[in-house]
């Protein structure tokens, strides 16, 4: 394969997981983003991965697909903007039993004093649980589910909170609510532009004939104040009560 049609291919498949990061992260909808040039070490955290990818995968009959690229730093920055408000604010609400509607009704209408919230991370059990609830409430004039625009929102009150949960390769056993508004994602950017948050370059060496694909983001994250984020905490293992009772019900509508 020619030079020119390898450098060809790595600017598409750059262009293809820069849009798959923007996308797909949840950062946009946890906090404010804004470029900072002056971060300097050890001020900011570098989220960085390596693929080796065989030279053969770039013959026109192959596609590369470049979801997992993208999703490894998507993953990397939900857990730490989690681990960072479940430090930040430690648990106002620790529940014995697994929350449920007027749990997050409670935490939503104490937060109103303080901030308007607009987001709500969940496990995905939990999040299964209220979809079912709001289902069978379906006929009232406000669900307290509603999807719009790709998305899932949370309705109280005349608020609604975006609604982001997560999956087997996240950990999480809280219900986190907060505003975005209230915190800061500062990044470094090559082009000082707002969605330049992440940085893609394959390299090539005499050495080895097989491109390696560089994916980093470095950045700072600012917190909110601790009282301006609500944090629900159940046992661990409810969590995976509940999770196991989803999949059995599922597989029984599949039977």
């Amino acid at each position: 394969m020619s030079s020119d049609r390898l450098s060809d291919l790595f600017q598409k498949y750059s262009k293809e997981i820069h849009e798959e990061y923007e996308r797909n992260s949840r950062i946009p909808f946890l906090s404010r983003i804004q470029v900072e040039t002056n971060l300097r070490a050890p001020d900011f955290i570098k989220f960085e991965r390596r693929f080796v990818i065989p030279r053969d995968l770039f013959e026109p009959d192959h596609l590369i697909i470049v979801r997992p690229f993208a999703e490894s730093i998507v993953l990397s920055e939900f857990q730490y903007i989690i681990d960072a408000l479940r430090q930040a604010s430690p648990a106002r609400c620790k529940s014995k039993t697994l929350p449920n509607k007027d749990t997050v009704d409670n935490a939503v209408s104490d937060l109103l004093s303080l901030t308007t919230p607009n987001y709500m991370i969940i496990p995905i059990a939990f999040n299964v649980e209220l979809t079912l609830a709001s289902l069978r409430t379906k006929f009232r004039a406000v669900p307290f589910i509603e999807y719009a625009k790709g998305g899932e929102y949370f309705n109280y009150a005349g608020n609604r909170l975006r609604i982001l949960w997560s999956n087997k390769y996240i950990k999480l056993n809280e219900i986190i609510i907060g505003n975005s508004k209230d915190s800061q994602w500062l990044f470094k950017s090559e082009k000082h532009a707002h969605d330049d948050r992440l940085r893609v370059r394959f390299e090539v060496n005499q050495e080895d004939p097989d491109p390696t694909l560089l994916i980093q983001t470095i950045f700072k994250y600012v917190p909110p104040m601790q009282e301006k984020v609500y944090v629900i905490s159940y046992p661990a293992e409810m969590c995976e009560v509940a999770q196991h009772d989803t999949r059995i019900n599922s597989d029984k509508k599949g039977s």
